[in-house]
């Protein structure tokens, strides 16, 4: 498939997941690990909308980062838009996949994984989007202090001065930063991706209530009636989300217990490389997991 399309200049591959001990409580570690082997090639038009409006991670995009491939001349292209400066908001794996987006018209995704992704305790993505980022001298706190880039103004921080716990604000900061540099229009309005949030990454702390009311109130947005669209779809979606979440049955392999466990990210490559080479993608290997979590079970 990349033989014959001599002219795709970005790869994206889903990934392994692997958690440190500690991390979510996993005692012994834990891998997860893909088990397609498909290949596709993607629009970056559809997918940056899919990410935008839709449930779908930055991660889907043809990002520069662990499962990532970019060419040089992409960067390159990518600096000239932006004189000569290729990262231009605060998260840069984030940015980098939306100005990609923008200058590539395609790009091959691989569901079978090129990369781990890791996530330890001191992780600053781990420590972002839990109870830790609250911390003082957290990774996420630390990272926030040694950015020289600000937080893009029209998504307003928490009343702490912490980064919105929201993946989907995270991408959208990084959106309108990128359309800024390009001197683009935005497909999606703030109303809308308020929306987005809502139904996708609502929280019920008192930080994130407040948040989105700072939000509605920079953006001129009618609250009550977002978050009455956002309960609405989100209600809507859930029969959707419920038949998803069946269709993912045997995508993983997933180990890490006391008698399997995995205490590093070498151990994980290991195990990887094992699993890939054993488990196919069907329906098969939901009976394989049920019959190997019987027999550990059992022992």
């Amino acid at each position: 498939l990349i033989l014959a399309n001599n002219t795709i200049e970005a790869i994206r591959s889903d990934t392994c997941y692997y958690y440190y001990p500690g991390v979510n409580n996993q005692k012994y570690g834990r891998l997860g690990v893909p088990l397609s082997r498909k290949f596709e090639i993607r629009k970056t038009k559809t997918w940056l909308k899919k990410v935008l409006f839709e449930k779908y991670n930055y991660t889907e995009l043809p990002v520069l980062y662990n499962g990532g491939f970019i060419s040089k001349k992409l960067i390159d292209k990518s600096k000239d838009k932006s004189q000569n400066k290729f990262i231009n908001s605060c998260i840069p794996d984030v940015y980098s996949s939306i100005i990609f987006c923008h200058i590539i018209k395609e790009y091959i995704y691989s569901f079978e994984p090129f990369a781990i992704n890791g996530a330890s305790l001191r992780s600053n993505g781990m420590s972002q989007f839990t109870a830790d980022s609250i911390i003082q001298n957290s990774p996420s706190n630390q990272f926030q202090k040694e950015n020289t880039i600000a937080f893009n103004k029209k998504i307003p921080l928490y009343t702490d001065g912490r980064y919105p716990q929201s993946i989907k604000a995270f991408i959208y900061e990084s959106y309108l930063n990128c359309i800024d540099v390009l001197n683009i229009k935005s497909i999606i309005s703030p109303a809308k991706q308020l929306e987005t949030i809502l139904i996708y990454d609502s929280k019920s702390d008192n930080f994130f209530c407040e948040w989105v009311k700072n939000y509605s109130s920079i953006n001129n947005i009618n609250f009550t009636k977002i978050l009455i669209i956002s309960k609405l779809k989100k209600a809507l979606y859930f029969p959707l989300n419920f038949v998803n979440r069946l269709r993912s049955l045997g995508k993983y392999f997933e180990i890490g217990d006391e008698f399997f466990p995995v205490a590093n990210v070498y151990e994980a490559f290991w195990v990887t490389s094992s699993v890939r080479g054993v488990y196919n993608s069907n329906f098969w290997n939901i009976f394989k997991l049920i019959i190997r979590k019987f027999n550990t079970n059992s022992n």
